[in-house]
């Protein structure tokens, strides 16, 4: 039985290009000002915009440093205990007495 192997060559060329200001109202060409023989040489070209949004940047950013970022622990009442800091505050009272080099 005949059979048939082919194999192909493929090339792939990509190019990112940032466009500070986009502006909608002319080409694309206009837009990413490279000459047209230069654009031609890509089969597809996308564009990705990005609209100005505050609130969209900010769960973007919370989002990707959470990949990163474990959340401290705090303890539930978002502060130090009172009676502890009462405590800490009269023991360095009591027993903690810097010369006066430590004081600018």
């Amino acid at each position: 039985m005949p059979s048939l192997s082919l194999s192909l060559s493929l090339s792939l060329s990509y190019s990112l290009i940032c466009v500070p200001r986009y502006n909608p109202r002319k080409s694309v060409v206009e837009n990413i000002q490279l000459p047209p023989t230069l654009l031609s040489r890509f089969d597809l070209i996308y564009l990705i915009l990005d609209k100005p949004s505050s609130e969209s940047d900010r769960r973007l950013a919370k989002h990707l440093v959470s990949l990163y970022y474990e959340t401290p622990k705090l303890p539930p009442s978002g502060g130090l205990d009172h009676g502890l800091m009462r405590d800490y505050i009269a023991y360095a009272r009591r027993f903690v007495h810097p010369g006066k080099r430590f004081y600018v």
